[in-house]
């Protein structure tokens, strides 16, 4: 791979130089094992990768799921963290976490401050 085709996150996992496709899960395919199909099938090779909106519970708050009561629990309508990662391995995805002001009362942010 060329050097300038593939930029670098901090995390040191790099995101491919093509099309992404930026999704909230539901909307465009109704859950992970959904979206995972469609990637297979009908959209195959067109993206390089997939950046999954909030998917954690509960995605349907107040602010669209960048509101969740949890950063460890996916929403159980889309499915759980085995099928996010099976989304990962074949197809690139990240996911995204947002922080909120509000998060400084949850359990685990408290144990980081």
């Amino acid at each position: 791979m060329k050097r300038d085709a593939c930029r670098f996150h901090a995390n040191g996992q790099s995101l491919r130089n093509q099309v992404q496709l930026i999704t909230y899960i539901d909307r465009l395919a109704g859950d992970v094992k959904q979206l995972k199909e469609l990637l297979d099938r009908e959209w195959s090779g067109l993206f390089g990768g997939v950046h999954l909106l909030p998917f954690f519970t509960p995605i349907d708050g107040a602010d669209a799921g960048f509101d969740p009561a949890d950063h460890t629990e996916v929403d159980h309508r889309l499915g759980d963290w085995e099928d996010v990662r099976v989304l990962g391995r074949t197809s690139g995805a990240r996911r995204r976490s947002h922080c909120q002001p509000h998060f400084q009362r949850l359990p685990a942010v408290q144990g980081f401050l």
